[in-house]
């Protein structure tokens, strides 16, 4: 998968298309996106597949901990959901 974001869209949402494996990942910023573009420019810079899900992976980690330190979920919840929902998923054959 390649995430990629463009001027066109809302500055806050990509779109993932496919891409060859092992290809890794362009990320484009502009106008109302995060990187170092400004004024409309446009910077694309591949980033391997690997980095992207680790980040993902750090962020998505911090945010249960703050939810969790607050009060708001456990993550044993959170497990029990990840669970559910890998056993209503179809399996890819």
């Amino acid at each position: 998968m390649r995430w990629e974001r463009t001027r066109a869209d809302s500055g806050r949402h990509g779109r993932a298309t496919p891409e060859p494996r092992g290809s890794g990942v362009a990320v484009t910023a502009g106008e109302g996106g995060h990187g170092p573009a400004t004024g409309g420019e446009v910077v694309r810079q591949a980033v391997p597949l690997e980095d992207v899900v680790l980040a993902q992976a750090f962020q998505l980690e911090a945010l249960l901990n703050v939810l969790e330190r607050r009060g708001i979920i456990k993550k044993a919840a959170v497990v029990e959901e990840i669970k559910r929902l890998q056993a209503e998923t179809p399996k890819g054959t």
